[in-house]
């Protein structure tokens, strides 16, 4: 056997031990998440629980917090939470190249860094410039404090 050969079968040998080596320890590595999540199986059913309560909870809050806010104006409802008031812009991307061209010709700007290259400075702009082909659309954000347990003094 020429000495090639026999390097080449060692490789085989050393790739083959390592294959099976890796499937063995993947396979326990399984049978212990699977003994793990049977061991702990009331635990994760409480997880599920604790999650669902938590998207209930916010959901009403945040129902409540938008409501009060609608109503008042208030953006801090109740401590650690904020309501946010954000702008969606809607426009035709017709409109937003000719204005970008027009913007582009004023102000020696290539209209390309105003649209395609950088949507969200032309986005900028078009809040600043408020043009009017672009319908601005408020939207709400209820947030959290991220500390929220601390500000109840909640341990």
């Amino acid at each position: 056997m020429s000495v090639l050969r026999e390097h080449v079968q060692h490789l085989a040998a050393l790739q083959r031990r390592y294959e099976l080596l890796r499937e063995a320890l993947r396979q326990g590595e399984r049978e212990a998440v699977e003994l793990y999540r049977h061991v702990h199986a009331e635990g994760y059913q409480e997880l599920q629980e604790l999650e669902a309560a938590i998207n209930e909870a916010r959901e009403y809050i945040e129902d409540m917090a938008l409501a009060g806010m609608v109503a008042t104006g208030e953006t801090e409802p109740a401590p650690g939470i904020k309501v946010r008031r954000r702008e969606r812009l809607e426009y035709k991307e017709r409109d937003a190249v000719r204005w970008a061209y027009d913007v582009a010709r004023v102000s020696g700007t290539e209209p390309a860094d105003l649209l395609q290259l950088r949507k969200r400075a032309a986005e900028k702009l078009m809040r600043a410039h408020r043009p009017p082909f672009v319908q601005f659309v408020p939207e709400y954000q209820v947030t959290y404090a991220s500390n929220l347990h601390e500000v109840y003094g909640i341990e």
